[in-house]
């Protein structure tokens, strides 16, 4: 049988070890969104770049992706949905300070933009740069307390700058909105373990094993 301290040493390094939850950790790619006509008719031509550089985002051929992109954002600078969009794939690409870089030009024209800001505090999280990306995950949270993405993610943060109280917090709120997102579990049953509640830690692992890993891709 598995003993506690080598269960804990499991449970410490899947919070420990990884670089940055989402857009995302759980499937490391994060989602590109289609164009939704809002802007005027003599922006087609941009959002047809846009599209195509989903359709060459998804199919993982992401220096084409970055190409249309680019000149969607050429032909109309005003619009944030490309920026969004481009950033999203270097974040896939690793190539956090451009992705931050994207993500802040997307919040400059849409300041409200949900998405943008918790992928922009995922990028910064990579970047070691914990304070900036709280920041940005709470002012998501401000805008949609109940987004598990969200809680998630800010989760992942806390977790990581040791906030384990505040992270089980935020885990928590993610399972009574989904209880059977496995990964929340998962990531709670870290948090626990940090704080040396085993009986709960063992109790969540068991749970995320038997639900499985969830893959959040709910981009607004």
């Amino acid at each position: 049988m598995t003993s506690r301290t080598a269960i804990t040493i499991v449970l410490l390094l899947s919070i420990n070890t990884l670089d940055t939850p989402c857009a995302g950790v759980e499937t490391d790619m994060p989602a590109v969104e289609p164009w939704h006509g809002d802007f005027a008719d003599r922006d087609a031509h941009s959002a047809f770049h846009n599209d195509r550089g989903l359709r060459f985002y998804q199919t993982g051929r992401l220096d084409k992706a970055i190409e249309e992109l680019s000149t969607a954002i050429e032909v109309q600078p005003a619009a944030s949905l490309p920026y969004y969009n481009r950033g999203n794939v270097h974040f896939r690409q690793r190539q956090f300070e451009r992705a931050v870089e994207d993500y802040s030009q997307a919040l400059r024209r849409s300041p409200d933009h949900v998405m943008a800001m918790v992928n922009r505090g995922s990028a910064l999280s990579a970047l070691g740069r914990l304070d900036e990306a709280l920041a940005d995950y709470n002012a998501a949270f401000a805008r949609e307390p109940d987004n598990t993405y969200v809680l998630f993610n800010r989760g992942f943060l806390r977790g990581k700058r040791k906030e384990y109280r505040e992270a089980i917090a935020d885990f928590t709120r993610v399972i009574e909105r989904d209880p059977n997102d496995g990964d929340a579990y998962r990531m709670r049953a870290a948090a626990y373990a940090s704080l040396g509640d085993m009986a709960k830690a063992l109790q969540d692992r068991d749970t995320a094993l038997r639900l499985g890993p969830v893959k959040k891709t709910n981009a607004k």
